[in-house]
């Protein structure tokens, strides 16, 4: 009942059987050591609650017995050894170490009346050891290469599941990995919350969860806006307290520093997964009339042994590096002679086999183009040619509640250049496509729509370009993401008498503010075994790089601000050679004779834009800076005069070059 105490830092203790401190009796445990030498084939016991520094037990078939509710506190080793097939059994007081037919304590968190305690502070050094009927305390993690058995009547022993090995994943088939596969000797504890106190970090890339697949853990992954299936970025795990096996649901997940995907930096050990995330084409791209279609690849790869068909007229005849492209990732496919555009709207397949990347992984097919064996891909993803010469080029668009336009010249409230320099009033639009034989042939108007959007944010276009309303399964790399925000409209609509000519009506969000830019493209979704099919511009069809010059078409939204005398002037510094024009507005409260002259600084007549009798209402014109004779004027000032009911007004011009 009393107090042991060795006021030495350090001694020896030597206890030949059991230890018992209850009663009130104190053991001050300094810093010495604690030997228990009974002997071997003896069961002894230790009774009360104790601190000790060092603890050491070696022997042959020996039982520890603890009394159960006892606290048993060590700051230093606790070293127990016993031999092979002649383990030391911990356990407490007239319970069995390995009793089977008892209840499993391993997830709770307090401690049973039947289980002895222990919190240990220090090292662990065991080795043919069992353990029943045990609280930690504190978590105590098992040593890898020491044999040491924990029984479900134990709680908080924690052991070492190694991970066998890892590798990169791409499971949605964008070409952009999305997991981090860890592979592990067995199954998985999915129960019991099991990312409770498990954190991992991967270097470069966001982890947006994790997911366990029998014996399989996925870190998974946020998709980067470019394609990296070849990528295979280290990761570590910061740390874990809860993950485990599901065979005894005391193992933690943990790397192996001894395998040779494991690294030791700075202290700490991170993983190098292999790259089993297979290459697929991004996208693809050709012009009607061009002997060449651009191929953009997840990441790079070896043509050298390849095989690539075409199901068109033309033959392949090389696979070469694309001008100013990412080695090894893009390729220009030459052909024998140039691809149509009925292979383009007929979405005409390519054909890859024998094409790896690095690592070995064959070229695969995805989406709609997952045939198995080979990988194929349509010729275009987006139909592009020269302005003018487009496979659905648009012709116009009008605002539907407008000032009425002159016909042949344009004015306010109609847009015929889609480059963006000329501009339509907010409101509800109509716009009116031709579309060639080629198209007409391979689609029904009502499956042709349009994909826009106003003030696309920057980081989702990329060489220019932007799109909407895809699968990334199908289509990939040309934008970072799709737009999800994208409007579209309705399908087009056939224009009577004319089998080439769709309308389409659409409308643009409300709120929009002055000066911004509308884009958009014409999609065709109308094949159930292709992805949409976007058409759209391409702004240097000439150029070797030519497949960065892809483009939609745009307008953008100005308002009219009312000039005095009902005579309004938009953009009146022209330059006629670059197709630029001078936009009147006009009010009439009256109906009467209306005629709209351009004169020079001389006062001479250049051209004569209207002359005759107009009802009451608005009207707009345009003067496209030529005279009558369809010349462009000299640079300089002019003057633009409209007469009519209640109206005398003069506008001035200037012509530049």
């Amino acid at each position: 009942s009393g107090t042991l105490d060795v006021t030495g830092a350090e001694f020896t203790l030597t206890a030949g059987r059991d230890w018992d401190s209850r009663d009130g009796g104190v053991f001050e445990a300094r810093g010495g050591e604690v030997i228990f030498d009974p002997g071997d084939g003896v069961t002894i016991t230790i009774l009360g609650s104790n601190r000790f520094h060092h603890f050491r037990l070696e022997g042959q078939n020996i039982t520890v017995e603890f009394e159960k509710e006892s606290l048993q506190e060590i700051f230093g080793t606790w070293f127990i050894r016993g031999t092979e097939n002649n383990e030391i059994a911990l356990t407490a007081v007239g319970e069995a170490v390995n009793d089977e037919s008892g209840p499993s304590f391993t997830g709770n968190d307090a401690p049973d009346g039947d289980q002895w305690r222990v919190d240990l502070q220090g090292t662990l050094d065991f080795d043919f050891v069992e353990v029943g009927w045990s609280f930690a305390e504190t978590i105590i993690v098992l040593p890898v290469d020491r044999d040491i058995e924990v029984y479900t009547t134990s709680t908080g022993w924690i052991g070492i599941f190694l991970v066998s090995a890892t590798a990169t994943r791409d499971t949605s088939g964008t070409g952009k990995i999305d997991r981090i596969a860890v592979i592990m000797p067995g199954p998985i504890e999915e129960g019991n919350d099991p990312f409770s106190a498990f954190e991992a970090e991967v270097e470069g890339y966001e982890i947006i969860d994790y997911e366990i697949d029998d014996n399989v853990l996925f870190i998974v992954l946020r998709e980067k806006p470019i394609l990296d299936t070849g990528e295979t970025p280290r990761w570590r795990i910061v740390v874990n307290e809860s993950l485990v096996d599901a065979t005894t649901g005391t193992r933690l997940v943990t790397l192996d520093e001894t395998e040779d995907f494991v690294e030791e930096i700075d202290g700490e050990l991170w993983a190098t997964p292999d790259d089993e995330a297979d290459p697929v084409v991004g996208y693809t791209l050709a012009t009607a009339g061009r002997d060449q279609i651009f191929v953009h690849f997840s990441e790079p790869v070896d043509l050298s042994g390849a095989t690539i068909s075409y199901d068109g007229a033309a033959t392949v005849d090389s696979a070469d590096p694309a001008p100013g492209g990412l080695p090894g990732q893009e390729s220009i496919l030459q052909l024998s002679e140039p691809v149509t555009e009925e292979e383009i709207a007929g979405q005409t397949l390519i054909t890859f086999s024998g094409v790896e990347d690095p690592a070995g992984n064959a070229l695969a097919g995805r989406g709609v183009y997952d045939s198995g064996a080979v990988a194929v891909h349509r010729v275009s993803d987006i139909a592009v040619a020269r302005i003018d010469e487009g496979l659905i080029e648009p012709v116009f668009a009008r605002t539907v509640d407008r000032p009425e336009v002159d016909p042949e010249r344009g004015g306010i409230g109609t847009v015929r250049a889609f480059d963006g320099s000329e501009f339509l009033q907010r409101g509800e639009i109509l716009l009116q496509a031709f579309r060639t034989d080629a198209v007409a042939d391979e689609t029904a108007p009502a499956e042709i729509d349009l994909v826009f959007e106003v003030g696309v944010p920057p980081n989702l276009i990329r060489n220019g370009m932007w799109l909407g309303g895809f699968a990334e399964s199908e289509i990939s790399g040309i934008v970072p993401f799709p737009v999800e925000s994208a409007s579209d409209t309705a399908g087009a609509e056939l224009v009577a008498g004319n089998d080439n000519l769709i309308e389409l009506t659409l409308v643009p969000p409300p709120g929009l503010p002055d000066r911004r830019d509308l884009e958009f493209w014409f999609r065709f979704t109308g094949a159930p075994d292709r992805p949409p099919l976007f058409f759209g511009a391409i702004d240097r069809p000439d150029s070797s790089n030519w497949f960065r010059s892809v483009r939609p078409w745009k307008f953008h939204f100005r308002d009219v601000r009312r000039q005095r005398g009902g005579v309004t002037i938009h953009n009146n510094v022209i330059n006629p050679e670059r197709g630029e024009r001078a936009n009147l507005h006009y009010e009439l409260d009256s109906s009467g004779m209306v005629t709209i002259n351009v004169f020079n600084l001389a006062g001479d007549l250049v051209d004569q834009l209207y002359r005759g009798r107009r009802s009451a209402g608005e009207y707009s014109t345009a003067w496209d800076g030529r005279n009558r004779g369809g010349h462009a004027v000299a640079r300089g000032i002019y003057f633009i005069r409209v007469v009519g009911p209640g109206i005398d007004e003069y506008r001035k011009v200037m012509v530049v070059k």
